[in-house]
């Protein structure tokens, strides 16, 4: 992951050096082998640090097109932009770099806003045109990386961190009732909300542009799921799609100038990636397994894990970790590098996890997710069967957001909000 933070004024002159400083400092930890940043004297200032993925020699930021219009910050990896090179260059574009940015660049200058369409990753960018003066933002359709931003006195300012926000000038930290709340029944912040009143997020699948003269920015959607499409195949033609797909995701995903690596539980998920690198894409990837394993207390995914990997012929590492004597007391360090409250405490022992990765690999492939889906864990089938009869008779508000009558009225306001937004 990189960083991205900037300010768009009618005079950035007029901007404390501790609001840079601090926005500079917030996103250090985001990537550590590079920073940089520019600003025109006037209108703009972006600021990145790099984690080097794609192109180490070339690919620095804060980049320019070769006209020398455009330039960019960016945070994310665009896994197609070997073949949109290809597409753009047929379209006229050229490139100084093997980098996945500048394909983001040329496209734009291609394509303008709907080159959010084309792109298959995980990113979040902004592009400024020194001509118009003019900032454009873009987010993945899942929002995977962050993009979070605030308008206060006539100055706009993003980041990929809320803790870029601290320093500025009018900002107060006061909190969002209404965004607490939505926490409280959901688990997380939707779409544009934050846990700060004043600040708020670019939502999934968006782009905006930005005016240095008028800061409000303008939000428009590039995509949405779309469930209406159906398919009726035989369940062998689904299996053979089923795995073309995974395969070309997972090869795509491969693409990287530094070393990878997997986590590795030996279920479904990671199970499937590892076979489909060793046996189809003939890669083997060094595999790391974290759980408390002992003669005396054994864990199962830990023997499961290594029998895979050894089926498969991989390098495997366990690394130990005791939940009862580590996880509490590690929460402070993990939770500090979180803008916004989170209540996923394996994130403890993950933080652990790729520490330990961290010296031998920078890119790590998870599959987190599909065991549930294709209910990979035994053990627990009538468990399951019983939370499945449970919820098909639970009232569709309380599953849905924890509305236990029509009396609950702040709870059913915020779910009729929730719905109204998701209608469009």
């Amino acid at each position: 992951m990189c960083g991205i933070a900037g300010i768009i004024s009618k005079d950035i002159r007029q901007i404390p050096e501790t609001t840079v400083q601090t926005m500079r400092a917030s996103i250090l930890y985001r990537g550590r082998d590079e920073q940089d940043e520019w600003n025109d004297g006037q209108n703009v200032h972006f600021l990145h640090s790099r984690l080097s993925i794609i192109d180490l020699t070339t690919g620095h930021q804060p980049m320019w097109d070769i006209s020398g219009r455009y330039v960019i910050i960016y945070n994310g990896e665009i896994y197609n932009y070997k073949e949109l090179r290809v597409i753009y260059e047929r379209l006229g574009a050229r490139f100084e770099t093997k980098s996945d940015t500048e394909v983001i660049l040329e496209g734009f200058k291609l394509k303008r806003e709907h080159i959010c369409e084309d792109l298959n990753g995980m990113f979040a960018f902004a592009i400024w045109d020194t001509q118009t003066h003019r900032l454009f933002l873009g987010r993945d359709r899942l929002g995977k990386k962050p993009l979070v931003w605030c308008e206060i006195g006539g100055t706009f300012y993003f980041a990929s961190t809320l803790d870029a926000f601290c320093s500025i000038p009018g900002w107060t930290g006061k909190l969002s009732n209404e965004a607490i709340e939505l926490y409280r029944l959901m688990s997380g912040f939707p779409l544009e909300l934050t846990i700060y009143e004043q600040a708020r997020a670019l939502p999934p699948a968006s782009f905006a542009w930005v005016n240095s003269d008028n800061p409000a920015p303008q939000v428009n959607h590039y995509w949405q799921m779309d469930f209406h499409k159906k398919s009726r195949h035989s369940l062998s033609h689904l299996l053979d799609e089923y795995e073309a797909l995974l395969t070309d995701a997972i090869a795509i995903r491969l693409r990287s100038d530094v070393p990878l690596a997997l986590t590795f539980s030996g279920g479904v998920d990671s199970g499937t990636i590892a076979a489909l690198c060793t046996r189809r894409l003939n890669i083997n990837l060094d595999c790391y397994t974290i759980d408390y394993h002992t003669d005396d207390d054994p864990s199962p995914e830990t023997v499961i894990a290594e029998r895979v990997a050894r089926d498969l012929g991989l390098s495997w590492h366990h690394i130990q970790f005791n939940y009862h004597s580590e996880l509490l007391s590690n929460l402070p360090r993990t939770y500090s590098f979180y803008d916004q409250p989170c209540i996923q405490l394996p994130l403890v022992y993950s933080h652990r996890l790729y520490e330990t990765i961290r010296p031998y690999a920078t890119v790590v492939l998870s599959g987190n997710g599909s065991d549930e889906i294709f209910t990979g864990y035994i053990g627990d089938e009538v468990a399951r069967r019983d939370d499945l009869e449970r919820l098909k008779r639970l009232p569709l508000l309380h599953r849905y957001f924890g509305i236990k009558s029509p009396s609950d009225s702040l709870a059913l306001a915020w779910g009729k909000y929730i719905y109204s937004v998701l209608r469009g």
